[in-house]
Parts: structure tokens; C-alpha cells; sequence
């Protein structure tokens, strides 16, 4: 929760703190990706018009 609040909350003006919260997220893209595509899969199964949209439907 820290490191996401670092991310998603803090306008640092510290350039290196920008660069280091940069770097996280770069370190944890494949976490990421992954918590992402488990939410996709739920909602694709889940709720048809996530099926049906052509924007949201990764499958078509």
C-alpha cells in the first residue's frame, strides 16, 4: 500500500523520488500485469457487456 500511495498520491517536486517511484513500478510490471489480467478474466465471465463491447472484449 506504501509503495502504490508513493505512485498514485504524491507529486514529489524531489526528482529523485519521481525517478524511484518510476523504477517500482518498472520492477513490478509483471505483478501488475497479472493482478490486471485476473480482473479482466472475472469481468469478462462475469458481466456480458464486457463480452460484448468492442472497446473492452480483448478476445475479438
Amino acid at each position: 500500500r506504501k509503495d502504490r500511495n508513493e505512485i498514485a498520491h504524491e507529486y514529489s517536486f524531489n526528482q529523485d523520488e519521481v525517478v524511484d517511484s518510476i523504477n517500482l513500478i518498472f520492477n513490478r510490471v509483471d505483478k501488475i500485469i497479472e493482478i490486471y489480467d485476473i480482473i479482466y478474466k472475472y469481468c469478462f465471465e462475469k458481466f456480458e457487456f464486457v463480452r460484448d463491447s468492442e472497446v473492452l472484449n480483448m478476445q475479438n
